[in-house]
């Protein structure tokens, strides 16, 4: 299955979202590799190596086919372009990878649905959060919160956050499709404007991604 989900929005944004089946030989043929991404088919899973294929062939069409391109991550672990100003994040579930690059910070998340994220509800909301949950779509705005948190913990970019204390989304509405408010919350509060699409494809999927406001 190609590619599932392409989004644009302020700031030059680009969205992808690919749900994998081909074979790893398919995305080799179709990227170019160099020594420096080696790594990325190191290891012994095998869906974290396709994975890191895909993701590299996902940026190479955001950034362009006819300009050549690095990435690679920084002491805290962010992905950021080689000699390409823009801000770049990336999520995988399963064997779905989504990317975004965008001119502003930004962060992304993708996420099949899971009891797990029920379970663990009271470790990333806060009780303000807790008080504008409808209790018929509990779950649904559990995920929603906690796509939210991660693409706002990828677009800051450093280590140390909580997500009670200083990853905060102002009341919502949810939809299949919708939009939010978040604020990192630090010395001062960065403003961001959060964005979700359920996806629905071999199972319910969840894409979130959030960009700074400027």
């Amino acid at each position: 299955m190609p590619l599932v989900y392409s989004g644009k929005n302020l700031h030059n944004t680009q969205i992808l979202v690919w749900q994998q089946t081909e074979t790893l030989s398919f995305f080799l043929e179709n990227i170019d590799l160099d020594t420096s991404d080696t790594t990325i088919l190191d290891g012994p899973n095998k869906q974290r190596q396709i994975n890191g294929i895909v993701l590299k062939y996902l940026l190479q069409q955001m950034v362009g086919a006819q300009q050549p391109f690095k990435y690679k991550k920084d002491e805290f672990g962010k992905p950021f372009l080689i000699n390409d100003a823009r801000f770049i994040s990336v999520s995988h579930s399963k064997n779905t990878v989504a990317a975004i690059l965008s001119d502003v910070p930004c962060g992304i998340d993708i996420q099949f649905f899971t009891e797990k994220v029920d379970r663990i509800a009271t470790k990333f909301i806060n009780a303000a959060e807790f008080d504008y949950i409808k209790k018929p779509e509990e779950s649904y705005f559990f995920h929603i919160l906690w796509g939210a948190k991660e693409a706002l913990y990828k677009s800051d970019g450093k280590r140390g956050l909580d997500f009670k204390r200083n990853l905060i989304v102002s009341p919502f509405n949810i939809n299949d499709n919708g939009k939010c408010e978040g604020i990192i919350q630090k010395e001062d509060a960065r403003l961001f404007s959060i964005f979700y699409q359920k996806l629905t494809l071999d199972e319910p999927y969840l894409l979130v991604y959030s960009f700074e406001n400027k």
